[in-house]
């Protein structure tokens, strides 16, 4: 017998955006219909445009009140000129973070912790 089901397809409800980068990360745990599972995350980079923007933003989140790094905090970044598209990452175990794909330009950025 011959298992050929090698695919997941993804479809925005909206379709793709022109000239626009797309990070999709398939996390550890994902299995298929025979049970066999990723055991690490798998990230996929495509773009509409031209070519792939190369910027990132990267830092640490800290809790000035409790002295320390956070993990698990969100942090989101958008451009000053559109504030209906979001990056957003969470920080590692050791409160860093980083988000790519990144235009150059001007950004706003916000963080919180749960």
């Amino acid at each position: 017998m011959i298992w050929r089901r090698h695919a997941i397809e993804i479809e925005p409800r909206d379709g793709l955006g022109a000239n626009t980068t797309y990070r999709v990360t398939v996390l550890p745990g994902l299995s298929d219909l025979r049970g066999n599972r990723l055991t690490t995350a798998q990230e996929f980079v495509f773009a509409t445009g031209a070519t792939i923007p190369t910027g990132e933003i990267r830092g640490v989140f800290f809790d000035w009140a409790g002295a320390r790094a956070t993990p698990m905090a969100r942090v989101e970044v958008w451009r000053e000129i559109d504030s209906t598209f979001r990056w957003a990452a969470r920080t590692d175990s050791t409160g860093r973070f980083v988000l790519r794909d990144l235009e150059n330009g001007r950004y706003r950025l916000r963080g919180w912790m749960d």
